[in-house]
């Protein structure tokens, strides 16, 4: 029986705005499902209308929480509020600029200005309540899947009359009134795109479409779900109503892609031709136009030359992302002739290799092995992939082999401590070892090689070396410097006539 414990069955007082007006606000009467991952967060807010809220952690990684009492409340508002704070702009021209969920501050700060607070950190199969008023803000350690939702006593009542909205959040998604909200944004796309090609130069800047403000309705389309605002589509507001479809769906013509990309969906407009083309890829060819400028259809190509159509990457062109043992931004790189890891490398081959003084050289493999590496996230949220079998220390796995994934294991990392983990997966990887011209060998994982005909990344090529230090050094000779010999001090002029020879002065002091 899950009643006692189903979210979606708590029978407070708010479930009777959904039962008595038939008003079903999505995330604060009916359940929101959140998934989270490594280091996303949520930044200081508090619920819609001051509610309450319920949390639970269906699987995954924990959830850290840091709390604000409700009688602390206002501390953290005039703390963000204040002129020479943190935040002035934006409380200028939003009182409740904090229900924007933007506002990230430490919990450091929070303590340096005498705040409260409390951390918490919330697991698979718990719940978190959050009270009336209550600022709360946090993070994931990892991937999870929560559910949450709002709820209401009568204690909330007070809070409820007394909750200051933020009326410039096109986004809010609380809209205590029964009037359907019709969502209006300012496309991103000036009216002046729409009508400047490469074969006019007179500019029409009408929008009959747009509102006063600059903003525009989104629309979207009741058979295929794509989403528009209705001046970049050209949809005039006697026909922006629900139910409305777009140009593809309209002639069911579903199996028709751009033919100026190779994109799938999306905003399709017919062509002079039949063919569909997307408003952006109309917008983005200079050579395109639309012949009715308001409706934005149909779209002539006939100035686009051949060779533009359909501009495909060939197949060996590919894009390779790259992400660290740790996280940090990830950098995408478009390579012509990319680093091919399947490549094989054999034995003897001349490669190139970083050193241990962090520069690369040209190396020759002298020996080919496989390693196993386990991966394992620990407790803290971080995680490594190159650990050795006897790094786990709670379990013998040279002989019994690794654990099971999900297992918590003990791990002694570089420091010498003892950290907690859980178990993930064992990763058996090619490693070659290389020999320099110095004559010293490191291991190498494949990433970490590079043949003589591959491409060299930045980095690589800003490090590259001619050659190491030399291995026989026996062969050259230096003059011994002596040691004994000390430089004959000079003496400042200035102070010449009051110097004494040391073995006079030795005379004197016996």
């Amino acid at each position: 029986h899950v009643d006692d414990w189903n979210i979606g069955h708590l029978n407070t007082i708010l479930d009777v705005v959904e039962r008595e007006s038939g008003i079903t606000i999505e995330g604060v009467n009916t359940p929101y499902l959140y998934f989270g991952m490594w280091k996303t967060s949520f930044a200081w807010h508090t619920e819609d209308m001051d509610l309450y809220s319920i949390n639970y952690l269906h699987f995954g990684e924990p959830k850290s929480w840091y709390s604000i009492p409700p009688e602390h409340g206002k501390r953290l508002e005039r703390l963000a509020k204040g002129e020479s704070r943190f935040f002035p702009g934006s409380a200028q021209s939003c009182e409740a600029f904090l229900r924007h969920k933007m506002t990230v501050i430490s919990p450091f700060i929070l303590k340096k200005y005498g705040i409260p607070f409390d951390k918490v950190t919330q697991e698979a199969g718990e719940f978190m309540v959050t009270f009336p008023y209550g600022y709360h803000a946090g993070f994931n350690h990892g991937f999870n899947c929560a559910e949450s939702t709002n709820f209401a006593t009568l204690r909330w009542i007070e809070y409820g009359k007394q909750a200051v909205l933020s009326h410039c959040e096109a986004q809010s998604k609380t809209d205590m009134s029964p009037v359907a909200f019709q969502l209006r944004t300012k496309p991103l796309i000036p009216e002046m795109c729409f009508t400047t090609t490469s074969c006019n130069t007179e500019l029409n800047l009408s929008a009959p479409f747009l509102e006063e403000d600059g903003t525009s309705l989104l629309i979207s389309c009741r058979k295929c779900n794509v989403c528009v605002h209705a001046s970049c589509y050209g949809v005039p507001k006697d026909k922006a109503v629900e139910g409305w479809m777009c140009s593809r769906c309209e002639e069911d013509a579903m199996t028709q892609d751009c033919c100026l990309c190779t994109l799938r969906g999306g905003a399709l407009q017919k062509a002079n031709d039949n063919r569909w083309v997307h408003v952006m890829c109309a917008v983005a060819i200079a050579e395109a136009k639309f012949v009715n400028i308001a409706e934005r259809r149909p779209v002539d190509i006939s100035k686009i030359p051949l060779m533009r159509f359909r501009l495909v990457l060939h197949r060996k062109y590919f894009v390779e992302f790259i992400c660290g043992d740790r996280p940090k931004a990830a950098s995408s790189i478009l390579s012509l002739q990319g680093k091919d890891a399947d490549r094989d490398i054999v034995l003897g081959q001349t490669v190139i290799a970083k050193h241990k003084n962090g520069r690369y050289y040209q190396s020759e493999v002298v020996k080919l092995t496989k390693e196993t590496f386990y991966e394992v996230n620990f407790d803290d949220g971080s995680f490594s992939d190159n650990l050795f079998p006897e790094d786990i220390v709670s379990r013998d796995c040279l002989n019994l082999g690794p654990p099971a994934a999900g297992d918590i294991v003990q791990v002694r990392w570089t420091d010498g401590l003892v950290y907690g983990a859980k178990f993930v997966a064992s990763h058996t990887i090619q490693m070659y070892q290389v020999e320099f011209e110095d004559g010293s060998q490191l291991p190498a994982k494949r990433d970490d090689v590079y043949t003589l005909d591959e491409e060299l990344p930045k980095k690589v090529k800003s490090r590259l070396s001619v050659a190491s230090d030399m291995r026989f050094t026996e062969i050259f000779t230096e003059q011994e410097v002596k040691q004994e010999v000390k430089r004959q001090r000079v003496i400042n002029s200035r102070y010449r006539e009051d110097y004494i020879e040391p073995a006079l002065y030795r005379a004197i002091m016996e």
